[in-house]
């Protein structure tokens, strides 16, 4: 544990704690709360590239207007997003709502978008005990004491613009961290840690990782 996490801390250039007032202040109809608005902010100095990963890709229409506006700023711009699939999934209502859009995302919006593999290539990385969970699961299989095997899901919610500014912290990209959970989170401005933590989500987005969703072909136009 120690040689995983407490080895790797730093001093950065800069770093805020950002964090909404418990109860966000009304829900739905209030105001934006404040992680929002930072966020916001943040996502609008982007100008080469934006790199996140998130459980839940539920885009809200502020959400979706303001990619719109970094598209006309930036037509140049990347944007690639890591977040589950159907079989590495969590909450599969918070999927369907992502299935219903991901048409919207890929073709107008042009995200990049990487599912996460329920059995990735790294799982043995990401796990150092999973030969072990495996064996486990294999026996409680095989006694009908459990109906699945063990998966992998994406459970992270980071950012990074412009390999200069990091974002960690407990926001969804989903409408309910936009205006009903309250949500905390670490805006970072320091290059080191932006590159190290764009590496980490780039390796969960490898192929051998993820599949990358793109426009089905369908044949006659019967789109």
């Amino acid at each position: 544990t120690a040689e995983k996490f407490a080895a790797r801390l730093r001093p950065v250039a800069r770093v805020d704690f950002i964090a909404d007032d418990p109860g966000k202040a009304g829900g739905f109809w209030a105001k934006t709360s404040r992680i929002t608005q930072e966020l916001r902010k943040t996502v609008a100095q982007a100008k080469r590239s934006i790199v996140m990963q998130t459980p839940y890709l539920i885009l809200s229409k502020p959400a979706r207007t303001l990619v719109r506006e970094l598209r006309e700023e930036n037509p140049g711009l990347s944007i690639r997003i890591s977040s589950n699939s159907f079989a590495s999934t969590d909450n599969l209502f918070a999927y369907s709502a992502n299935y219903r859009l991901r048409g919207l995302y890929v073709d107008e919006l042009k995200l990049q978008v990487h599912e996460f593999k329920p059995r990735p290539a790294s799982i043995d990385r990401l796990f150092s005990h999973q030969s072990m969970i495996d064996r486990l699961a294999a026996s409680r299989l095989a006694g009908g004491r459990q109906s699945r095997r063990p998966y992998v899901c994406v459970h992270a919610k980071s950012l990074v613009i412009d390999d200069r500014i990091a974002f960690i912290g407990s926001y969804n990209l989903d409408p309910r961290s936009e205006n009903l959970n309250t949500e905390v989170g670490l805006l970072i401005e320091d290059p080191g840690v932006a590159r190290e933590l764009r590496e980490e989500i780039e390796r969960d987005m490898r192929p051998e990782n993820s599949w990358v969703i793109a426009r089905r072909s369908m044949p006659l136009g019967i789109e």
